[in-house]
């Protein structure tokens, strides 16, 4: 009752010569505008969107940075895709053949330093403008390392590393340094890297990506790979050499994330100069000799700049008492000089290479046994005690060379007949017959030529057939040529 005789108060004492005009009670801004000569509108600044969400690496700039193949399949599950899809529709732009970049091959070498890498790199970095995802690679260490015996083609993981991640709620990734051939151990928790399926019914070595890629899971079976398995204990010897690989190879991707510029043939260039004036004296073959090594080994590196491979690499650093960052890329505290450090080359748990006999180097051995042996020795006794068959023997004798040519010639006209879509490689011919691909160049080169013409054929006809069925496979899941909930 009080609002309702309020109400008509206020309207009885307001009559039609008091109302106020309209737009009076407006607020007025004409003192700001005595204040300020002129507005200067400015259109507001609007970063550039990325087409896709712009994913922060894990562990970057630590010893456990993210790898790219991990980064990838992350990425496809922040946005609900599977990773073939996501693959698809980044790649159908990019690559003149999407095929083989999705491929097993192409994906085996995402994270090394290949062309492919280098492609996928730039085209993530445009769609999810994140810079520096070269530093998930191994692009920085292109032109000092070589390519051979450096990433693995296979998974490698830890099993109590991803039950622990998924006990904190952490992300379940796969870190770089696990990809090297050279790590083994897991110094968190001191055992050994898996690298097969724990399911007893599966027992498989994992590829490193796969379309439905998920990290810690088991894209054959699902099993989940946290588990922690038996008897993963490491000797002694081994877990110091890990220890202290782990460590500087650590260190060295860890550095290699603030890199602007990666490493060039001049940072391996001027460490190996500087190795062989100080430790050699100017002389590979000293320098060789301090390091117990190949003496044409250290050659290639000192006058040749030949990048080393990874395990050879941290051999001589371990030799040097230095590490790979120190060599390469210096240090902030300056260089030190080096000190030789007295060790058991047998000791070490590295890979001792030895050179494996050739052809000819069988055939004279077995030549000179058989020299040796009495006469009424017989040739497959002969070759069962010295390791070499019966029909190397008897190529010893000028009939017995004779008569493995005619075979060898007929075995060649027969392949070289076959039609082009069943051809073998002139390389897998070799193979099958026993004997040396140039020598076979030399005694035959025509039929050799036509099978690699046939060859040929077949694999850009194996090509194209791959090149359609991707295609219409893309066709019939991407109708539009566009991602399903991405567009520019």
């Amino acid at each position: 009752m009080r609002q309702s005789e309020n109400l008509a108060s206020s309207t009885s004492e307001c009559t039609q010569g008091d109302v106020p005009e309209r737009g009076s009670m407006r607020p007025s801004f004409e003192a700001d505008h005595q204040d300020r000569d002129y507005y200067e509108e400015k259109v507001p600044w609007i970063p550039i969107r990325s087409r896709l969400f712009c994913l922060q690496p894990v562990g970057f700039g630590t010893s456990y940075i993210e790898s790219l193949s991990s980064y990838l399949g992350r990425l496809a599950d922040a946005h609900c895709l599977s990773p073939a899809r996501l693959v698809m529709g980044l790649l159908e732009d990019s690559f003149p053949h999407p095929h083989g970049a999705c491929s097993s091959y192409g994906v085996s070498r995402i994270n090394g330093y290949s062309l492919q890498t280098q492609r996928w790199v730039s085209r993530l970095e445009q769609l999810t403008r994140y810079p520096s995802l070269r530093a998930l690679t191994m692009l920085n260490f292109a032109h000092v390392l070589s390519f051979h015996h450096l990433l693995r083609s296979k998974l490698a993981w830890c099993s109590a590393c991803y039950a622990e991640w998924a006990a904190q709620g952490h992300p379940v990734y796969q870190p770089l340094i696990w990809q090297l051939q050279a790590i083994t151990v897991c110094l968190r928790h001191e055992c050994r890297l898996n690298t097969e399926c724990p399911n007893t019914c599966c027992g498989k070595r994992l590829p490193l990506f796969t379309p439905r890629f998920r990290a810690g899971w088991c894209p054959y079976c699902g099993v989940w790979l946290g588990d922690v398995m038996d008897d993963q204990s490491v000797q002694p010897e081994e877990f110091a050499w890990q220890h202290w690989t782990t460590q500087v190879m650590g260190d060295l991707l860890a550095a290699s994330a603030g890199w602007e510029v990666p490493l060039s043939t001049h940072h391996w260039e001027q460490a190996m100069h500087r190795c062989l004036q100080e430790v050699g004296g100017g002389h590979p073959s000293r320098l060789a000799a301090v390091l117990k090594m190949n003496a044409r080994t250290v050659r290639l590196w000192t006058r040749h700049g030949l990048p080393p491979t990874l395990e050879l690499l941290l051999y001589a650093c371990y030799c040097l008492s230095t590490t790979p960052r120190t060599l390469l890329a210096g240090d902030e505290a300056g260089t030190p000089a080096f000190q030789l450090r007295l060790f058991n080359l047998e000791a070490l748990p590295i890979r001792k290479r030895t050179r494996r006999s050739s052809w000819t180097t069988q055939r004279r051995l077995a030549m000179d046994k058989r020299e040796t042996q009495p006469a009424s020795g017989h040739h497959s006794e002969l070759g069962c005690a010295d390791g070499v068959s019966q029909r190397t023997l008897g190529k010893s004798t000028v009939e017995g060379e004779k008569r493995s040519l005619r075979i060898i010639q007929t075995r060649l006209r027969a392949v070289a007949h076959r039609p082009y879509m069943k051809c073998p490689s002139p390389e897998q011919v070799a193979i099958r017959l026993g004997r040396p691909l140039s020598e076979l160049r030399q005694m035959f080169p025509e039929l050799l030529k036509k099978i690699s013409r046939n060859f040929d054929q077949w694999r850009r006809a194996h090509r194209k057939l791959l090149h359609d069925r991707v295609e219409e496979s893309r066709r019939q899941l991407f109708p539009v040529g566009r991602l399903r909930g991405i567009s520019d």
